[in-house]
């Protein structure tokens, strides 16, 4: 969990992620900071209350995607939210969270852990493009087994309930095939991650899938503007015909980047129609648009903004730094 940087989005996809594995009944969690470099910091707001000042939590709620109800995780010595970074050590698996500015840091730390008698399993599930490469980079593929991996969906914590849960009902994880080389210990961890019963898709190359999610996103900075829950966001045409229109920008500003190929960002890990449909089903009249919605776009709680929105409420930085 990178809760030393600003957006409070590692922090809780972190958690999200330590609570359902700890659900699962087959995994130990340690939830840790990471002692990154100090950055430039700007002056924030009086009223900042951040993720990251949370020393004293003692407990979780989740909504559990099979049960879809919430969960709450106390802590105790098999799930620790606070846990030193030293514990790291010990984990056979290790699920990097981090915002993408702090990945280089974040990589720094993990290749000084002591090498094990198995290979230790690392997952980059981060939002943004590219940060598995600094991670390879840096690690390099010595003594632990790198996997690749995506994030489709945002993280919120309820206003009324406190319960962690995606902002979007129905995304997924994505996660590289496994390789000969690491299939052996691969599947094994693979079959960890599976205890979260959030669903995975397995495919070859994951940069279709991270562009179509930053692409699919967008919508989480133009709600910040509005201010509104995001289910009513979405329930006004005028705003889905401007979030219609950053799909439709993105997408020709990534065909022009691809020379003119046919390579096309991937949104089917957000949801189940082509971001090219999506465009057009955002222009639907408010009438019909619930009836799309309910299949395919259904907010999962009626009070909570986007990230975004969270962290400019509390004076943080925000995903826009990458």
């Amino acid at each position: 969990s990178d809760e030393e940087s600003d957006s409070s989005e590692s922090s809780l996809l972190a958690k999200y992620f330590g609570a359902l594995l700890f659900l699962g009944e087959y995994s130990s969690v340690r939830i840790t900071a990471l002692p990154l470099n100090p950055k430039n910091k700007k002056n924030k707001s009086k009223n900042k209350t951040t993720e990251k000042n949370t020393s004293n939590e003692k407990q979780v709620s989740v909504l559990h995607i099979a049960t879809n109800k919430p969960k709450i995780v106390v802590e105790s010595e098999d799930f620790q939210m606070k846990a030193d970074i030293k514990d790291l050590k010990d984990c056979h698996v290790i699920i990097v969270c981090v915002n993408p500015t702090d990945t280089q840091q974040c990589a720094e730390i993990l290749k000084k852990l002591p090498t094990k008698k198995t290979p230790v399993g690392i997952f980059s599930f981060q939002y943004g493009c590219k940060n598995f490469d600094t991670l390879s980079g840096c690690l390099g593929t010595v003594d632990h087994l790198l996997f690749d991996g995506a994030v489709s969906f945002h993280i919120v914590k309820g206003l009324s309930d406190q319960v962690l849960r995606p902002l979007i009902k129905g995304q997924n994880l994505v996660l590289e095939r496994l390789t000969a080389e690491k299939a052996e210990f691969g599947s094994n961890y693979v079959n960890l991650l599976s205890t979260m019963e959030i669903p995975i898709l397995f495919r070859k190359t994951l940069t279709p899938f991270t562009w179509g999610s930053m692409v699919f996103n967008c919508h989480t900075c133009l709600n910040a503007l509005t201010g509104d829950p995001m289910k009513e966001f979405m329930s006004l045409r005028r705003n889905r015909l401007l979030y219609a229109q950053m799909i439709r920008e993105c997408l020709a500003a990534l065909r022009m980047a691809a020379a003119h190929g046919d390579w096309v960002p991937d949104g089917g890990a957000c949801c189940p129609v082509t971001l090219a449909v999506l465009e057009q089903a955002l222009c639907l009249p408010d009438f019909i648009y619930p009836i799309f919605a309910y299949f395919c776009l259904q907010c999962s709680t009626s009070d909570n903004g986007s990230s975004v929105q969270v962290d400019l409420h509390n004076g943080q930085d925000t995903n826009g730094l990458w």
